[in-house]
């Protein structure tokens, strides 16, 4: 289950992670169904892929997320490649060429 929605950092627009929550059985399993993805990284992109439509109608640069725990913060950090600041994860949204 993901939930998303709109933020600002300072003047910046962003696509804020409101939660993402995998049941812990499915944690770290790779489905064949996902196309060999874990469902963490299935969310993910789907996160990401709803950023970068947001992005081309109100120009968001980030999207963003407050882990609950230093564990989190971690696992979005190796996993995603997001970088922290003042407890804030941040991802920049891609810039898809038409």
């Amino acid at each position: 289950m993901v939930g998303l929605g709109a933020a600002r950092v300072g003047d910046i627009p962003c696509v804020q992670i409101e939660y993402i929550i995998v049941d812990k059985e499915h944690r770290g399993v790779k489905y064949e169904e996902l196309s060999g993805l874990k469902i963490s990284a299935y969310l993910m992109t789907f996160c990401l892929n709803a950023a970068i439509k947001v992005k081309s109608i109100i120009g968001a640069r980030w999207l963003t997320l407050t882990p609950d725990n230093e564990e989190l913060e971690q696992f979005y950090k190796k996993e995603f490649d997001f970088t922290v600041h003042d407890k804030i994860m941040y991802l920049k949204i891609p810039k898809i060429e038409q």
